[in-house]
């Protein structure tokens, strides 16, 4: 079975510079939203949630979708260097 999460990253490896996704005024390529759900993912595996779990968040309602989302990864990448160094 191939998971999103694989063809993703078939995509971004094979066309890392077509754009994936336009949102509004945001245009991401395969590349970038390939990182940038890494990013997500390695932060929330810092907090503790394990793969499988079902997460809810209302940030997928609102305007500003993608700083909100690129606050919460730094809100996770901080408490995960605290947790290293604290």
């Amino acid at each position: 079975m191939l998971l999103l999460g694989d063809l993703l990253r078939r995509c971004a490896l094979s066309r890392p510079n077509k754009t994936a996704v336009i949102f509004e005024e945001t245009r991401l390529t395969f590349g970038e939203l390939n990182e940038r759900v890494n990013r997500l993912a390695n932060a929330l595996t810092a907090m503790g949630v394990k793969r499988g779990r079902m997460l809810e968040s209302s940030i997928f309602d609102e305007k500003d979708f993608y700083a909100k989302l690129e606050d919460f990864i730094e809100v996770c990448l901080a408490r995960k260097e605290r947790r290293k160094f604290g």
